[in-house]
Parts: C-alpha cells; structure tokens; sequence
C-alpha cells in the first residue's frame, strides 16, 4: 500500500521547525519535541527545561507610568484566600499551596474588578511542577504566575502591576527578584529582559513516574529526587 504524503505539509513543518530553532536555539528546540515524544507515551514522563531569571529591584527605572493612569486601579495585598480570586485560572487547591508558604498576591482592580495579579515570595520558594525548594538570602524575592484577564491585556495594567511590585519589595528591603522561565516562553523571556532581568542560569528535570533527574546547571550537578527528597538550590545576592 502507498503511503501519499502532501509535500506542502512537509514543506510549512520543516519551515515550522527551522523558524523555532532560530527563534529558541537548537537545544531548547530538541527538549520541547522530545517533551511532546515522551507525553504521548505516558503522561508520566516528561522534561521541564527552565531559565532561572534574575531582575534587579534597586533603582530599576524600567517602567516610567503617568500618574493619571495609576489612578485608574486600585492595588491590594493579599496573604490569604479572597472570593475575588475566583476569576483567575489556578484552582483554590493552588492558591492555598502558594499561601501556605508565606506568598502574597498582589492584585491589582479596576472599578473593583479584578485585572490581574502577581504573586511573590521571600525566604523559600516551593515549586508544584518539580519537586525543588528554592531557598533565598534576606535580599531576595521570588517572582511567578503574573496574569492580567483578557479584557484588559492591552491597557497598561501590567506596567502598572510590576511598578507597583517593585515598589512593594522596595519597602521589604529587597534588592534582587528570581523566577523560573520554562525556555520556550519567549513572551515571559521578553518581559522580564524588558524589566532589566538576565538568564542566571539553567535546569532540567525529567520525570519519570515519581522520580526526577534533575541536570543543574546552576550548581553543576545530576540527582535523583522524589516528594520526600526534594531538590534545594540555595540562592544569594548579587
């Protein structure tokens, strides 16, 4: 039997691939496919390939907003679980996870409607995708899951949200930000050079079952880790 293959197919994949490869780089490329390889196998498996980002608090003067605009939202800060955290994607099972732990979202609000939010953390951070605890020196903070709703991506909400977080941080004495970027997120990778952030370092973990091997690029080192032995990277100041 003849197998037919639409040559205009093969022809918008192969272009597909070399447009990645020249956006993300060969490597991080190879790890995206051989994710999607093994997670057709078994949800089980998988690779987690991630930059660790670090930004500068002191004195970042990246973000320049008018005061007519900041007057447009209200900020506030939130140490435990509020119904109005109900219209963001994560389930309450997470956001109790990440309060638990010492979190704080900051939300910002229009008209008393929820915009979107930006969650920080001092001390330790404790990942849900891989088991790694990220331990910080007094001057640092830990950065994840910005979301601005739809309705308004295209207003300057999220200016406004990090300048408002930057301020925050200002006042708890904290001089440097970390965050977890996974390679192919070029638009997380964007903002946070725009915010003055540099690539720190790299690490991947691959899954397998419970366990993972996890390759630190940080500290130069292969283990083996599970929910009761978890990964600490100890980070420091700048």
């Amino acid at each position: 039997m003849k197998l037919f293959v639409n040559k205009s197919v093969i022809k918008l994949v192969i272009r597909k691939i070399k447009t990645d490869i020249e956006e993300f780089g060969f490597i991080n490329c190879s790890v995206y496919l051989a994710n999607k390889a093994l997670q057709s196998i078994s949800k089980k498996l998988s690779i987690e390939y991630f930059y660790i980002f670090v930004i500068p608090v002191e004195n970042n003067k990246e973000i320049k907003i008018p005061n007519f605009l900041k007057k447009n939202y209200q900020m506030e800060i939130l140490h435990e679980y509020n119904s109005v955290l109900e219209s963001f994607p994560p389930p309450r099972s997470a956001m109790d996870y990440r309060f638990k732990q010492d979190a704080v979202c900051l939300l910002a609000k229009k008209k008393n409607d929820p915009v979107g939010f930006l969650w920080l953390v001092q001390h330790r951070y404790k990942e849900d995708i891989v088991f790694c605890d990220f331990y910080l020196g007094p001057d640092l903070a830990w950065d994840f899951d910005v979301v601005i709703l739809e309705p308004f991506r295209v207003t300057s909400a999220f200016s406004i949200l990090w300048d408002y977080a930057f301020n925050y941080l200002r006042t708890k004495n904290v001089k440097w930000i970390y965050s977890r970027i996974s390679t192919m997120n070029r638009r997380s990778i964007e903002v946070h050079e725009k915010l003055g952030g540099w690539i720190f370092g790299n690490i991947l973990f691959i899954r397998i079952g419970s366990l993972h091997l996890c390759l630190d690029m940080i500290q130069n080192r292969i283990s083996i880790h599970s929910h009761l032995h978890r990964k600490i990277i100890k980070l420091q100041s700048l």
